[in-house]
């Protein structure tokens, strides 16, 4: 029981590490606390929130890749190294897809509502 009180210990630390440290994390983690605001709003469905929270949970899982292996490039090599810079640069993409792909769902879910709320 102590080895999972401690992950879990080390896990919340590491999280609130990211959000202090971490300036996209600080953003996207805003626009996840929009998102839920805006489902509760506008009365999503559970399968709805279901995508809303995968959305959620995989920007911020993959910001947070992103952030340990900037970490590690800059750690191991301080100085600019053009095989590092790949791998920052494959990192950081994989999160653009992530985001990209969140927003294609968000607005699924999101658009039609919105319009009916405001404009009709």
């Amino acid at each position: 029981m102590k080895k999972l009180y401690n992950s879990t210990k080390y896990a919340v630390a590491g999280f609130f590490h990211f959000i202090r440290n971490d300036r996209n994390g600080k953003t996207e983690l805003v626009c996840a606390i929009i998102a839920i605001c805006l489902g509760a709003y506008l009365n999503i469905s559970s399968t709805e929130w279901g995508l809303v929270i995968i959305c959620i949970g995989a920007v911020l899982a993959a910001e947070m890749f992103n952030h340990a292996i900037e970490k590690t490039c800059d750690h191991i090599s301080p100085e600019h190294h053009k095989g590092i810079g790949i791998i920052k640069d494959v990192a950081a993409s994989a999160v653009m897809m992530t985001v990209f792909m969140s927003l294609a769902i968000c607005y699924v879910v999101f658009y039609s509502k919105i319009v009916a709320r405001f404009f009709f």
